[in-house]
């Protein structure tokens, strides 16, 4: 709960402050895309301006080429969008932000059991603290195109898959440090993994 309430203001700052900017707007035209058109087909969506509902100004489609078709398809893979579909069905650009937050309080949740369980409370607050207040994984918290999804996952098959076993001695800064390494959940760490 605590997670939720802390991205959930900061995001409606940040979010409400500066508004979608870098790819977000590009994400979220895809999730447009596949809500209006059931398709990823996005040059009607920019030619029609769709766009307008949840960015300023103009938004040139980001693709390398036409497709074999003609048609343009954006070179943001189309998982992500899918996975904002609902959030952005329900309450449009401030809903897919709605559900990157809420993917980011239940990653946050599942890291701090995971401390717990493998540690004690106090000790669990302080990892929840130390990742989930920090960069990266803050402000990703709230970012439509953030890789919270991935993180989610993570969190899950840690604490699911992860479980010592009675008597087992555990190295509790190892068993706490692969979560929070993993949240980076960037290009650069592709052979981290949550079990």
């Amino acid at each position: 709960m605590a997670s939720c309430i802390l991205f959930g203001a900061l995001g409606s700052y940040v979010k409400g402050t500066q508004g979608l900017g870098g790819d977000e707007p590009h994400y979220l035209i895809i999730s447009h895309s596949l809500l209006s058109d059931y398709d990823l087909r996005i040059e009607n969506n920019h030619d029609e301006g769709h766009y307008r509902a949840f960015f300023t100004g103009q938004l040139p489609p980001h693709f390398l080429r036409r497709g074999l078709d003609e048609v343009i398809y954006s070179v943001h893979a189309p998982g992500r969008p899918a996975l904002l579909l609902l959030g952005y069905a329900v309450a449009g650009a401030w809903g897919s932000v709605a559900l990157v937050v809420l993917m980011a309080a239940l990653a946050a949740a599942l890291m701090f059991a995971t401390a717990e369980r493998l540690t004690n409370r106090p000790v669990a607050w302080v990892t929840w603290a130390a990742v989930a207040c920090t960069v990266p994984f803050a402000p990703h918290a709230w970012l439509p195109r953030s890789p919270m999804a991935g993180k989610l996952g993570a969190g899950h098959a840690r604490l699911v898959h992860r479980r010592p076993a009675f008597g087992t001695p555990v190295n509790p800064v190892a068993e706490t440090a692969l979560p929070a390494v993993c949240s980076a959940d960037t290009p650069t760490s592709p052979n981290c993994r949550a079990g």
